[in-house]
């Protein structure tokens, strides 16, 4: 811009250059100078309405800040960067002019005021042109200002979009332009800070020095009020509202509560939603601190028909059983012509059609075995089905559950919803002992051995007959008694197999003599030892 076509600030800034050089020429009258103190106390008025003006605005974003953090956090963030560094940029210039004013006419000086302030009106150097050059150019105060005004000019450019703010965007750049001024007729080239602070009297460098405040001031006004704005631009705009009632679940069992949600959905009826059922995936935005959602096949999303109301069926055959979870994305147009994209979950439980026919005569557990047992209960998931045992123990092996029954008379199976915290039910049991078992010889189907395989066989066995579990017991001891010509002899066997004393008695024996296995003491798996009925035997 330095050697292009000037802007009308650019012209203005010349023209008062022009001027300013010519009163140097002349002998300066005290009305003249004072006819700056006036251009600087307004000024410097207005910067102290752009500061309240803001700090009001500022504010404000904390207020709607606290009501919807989410929303308006990160454009608070935005403003607040930008208040710091329009505060940071007016302090130091003030730092400037105090300093300007204490080295010309000393720290006793009237128009040094509290806070750092100056009256302008109170100066008496003020056609001093030494101590603002020393001040700004050769201790480096105005090229600092212009590192700030940069600095604070790139930040304002950076939170607009290059396309849709290009307005704002230039109009920002020209009321902060820190380019050289264009090369004089005689070839000299000024800088930023030599055309505005050199061999320029003391009250007309303070009113420059404010103008760079007002400028700053300003464009913190313009962005404070761009991102207000903005806080708002992403809205949805609806047209229609209705009352929806969703409940936690349609099948309701005795003892349970009924739980729904009730609310007003808002909806655009100009503009119909795409729903796309399947897997998305979910980016955070690093500048805006939102969620952003795309579908993570789109080749193969699957999308559901949506009716003039702006609601879509879904529609799922039931296969496997178990809870089945799905979800997708619902997509429309934003306000500023982009796309929302915004999620939803969803899970249903596939029960089997199934009916219960409970044998009340037959609600038995026994001791001493592990009784299974199956647990389902209709329009609650397995999963939130807690099973616990009163009069007894529960095992779990795997997926299946047992009850180990107890020493007493009744067992009760305890069902609670896990979820809720409610009980279901009790199903009440009774503990029975296990039957006597019934004794066999090993290996053999029959109570008409010959001699020869009944010494073959290694003892005997005992176990339940028609039982429902297939369950062994440990035989401890047992006698066989044979009758050998008309007298019955005996002998004792400490375990399930033949003693050597039997074996020779079973030898001695002819054939067609009867035997019997008696006194045969067994234990089962509840530890409970036993005397059970006694195996007649007849030699072929």
């Amino acid at each position: 811009m330095g050697h292009g076509k000037e802007t009308p600030r650019q012209k203005m800034i010349g023209m008062m250059y022009l001027v300013l050089t010519a009163m140097l020429a002349m002998n300066i009258s005290a009305d003249l100078l004072n006819a700056f103190t006036l251009v600087d106390s307004g000024l410097s008025q207005t910067t102290k309405n752009y500061a309240r003006k803001n700090a009001k605005t500022l504010g404000v974003f904390e207020a709607a800040e606290a009501s919807n953090p989410a929303k308006v956090k990160p454009w608070r963030m935005k403003a607040q960067e930008i208040h710091n560094m329009a505060v940071d940029l007016t302090k130091f210039v003030d730092e400037q002019k105090y300093k300007i004013v204490e080295l010309a006419e000393g720290p006793e000086s009237p128009a040094l005021l509290e806070g750092g302030q100056i009256n302008s009106k109170l100066i008496e150097a003020k056609s001093n042109t030494d101590i603002p050059a020393q001040v700004l150019i050769l201790d480096g105060g105005a090229k600092t200002i212009r590192e700030k005004v940069e600095a604070f000019r790139a930040k304002a450019v950076s939170l607009l979009d290059p396309e849709r703010d290009s307005v704002m965007i230039r109009t920002i750049e020209d009321i902060l332009n820190t380019d050289a001024p264009p090369p004089t007729e005689d070839g000299i080239q000024h800088s930023w800070e030599s055309f505005r602070f050199e061999h320029i009297p003391l009250i007309a460098t303070l009113p420059q020095l404010t103008k760079v405040q007002v400028d700053a001031l300003n464009v913190e006004a313009d962005l404070m009020s761009f991102l207000m704005n903005r806080v708002d631009a992403g809205d949805l705009r609806f047209n229609s509202i209705s009352s929806v009632v969703i409940p936690t679940g349609d099948f309701i069992t005795q003892g349970t509560e009924f739980k729904a949600q009730i609310f007003l959905a808002a909806s655009d009826t100009t503009q119909r939603p795409k729903i796309y059922i399947g897997a998305y995936d979910s980016v955070k935005n690093k500048e805006t601190g939102e969620w952003e959602y795309k579908m993570r096949n789109p080749n193969s999303k699957d999308t559901i028909p949506v009716g003039s109301d702006g609601r879509g069926i879904f529609r799922r055959g039931t296969g496997s059983l178990g809870t089945v979870r799905w979800g997708g994305l619902i997509e429309i147009k934003g306000p500023e012509g982009g796309v929302i994209r915004k999620p939803f979950k969803h899970s249903y439980v596939v029960a089997p059609s199934s009916f219960a026919v409970s044998p009340t005569k037959m609600n038995v557990f026994y001791q001493g075995v592990l009784n299974p047992i199956d647990v389902s209960v209709a329009g609650v998931p397995e999963e939130q089905v807690k099973v616990a045992v009163s009069g007894g123990s529960l095992v779990r092996k795997g997926r299946k559950l047992f009850v180990r029954a107890g020493r007493g008379k009744t067992c009760q199976v305890i069902l609670t919803n896990s979820k809720t915290g409610k009980r279901i039910g009790v199903a009440k049991f009774r503990n029975k002992e296990l039957p006597d078992p019934t004794a066999s010889l090993i290996g053999l189907n029959t109570n008409m051995p010959s001699k020869g395989k009944l010494l073959k066989c290694p003892g005997i066995t005992a176990k339940p007959k028609n039982f429902l579990f297939d369950i062994d017991f440990k035989v401890l001891s047992f006698t066989i008694e044979v009758n050998t010509g008309g007298v019955w002899l005996e002998a004792q066997s400490n375990g399930y197999k033949f003693s050597a004393k039997q074996k020779k008695l079973i030898r001695g024996a002819r054939s067609g003599a009867r035997m019997t296995l008696q006194n045969i003491k067994v234990k089962g798996p509840d530890g409970k030892v036993r005397t059970i009925q006694g195996l007649p035997l007849k030699l072929r």
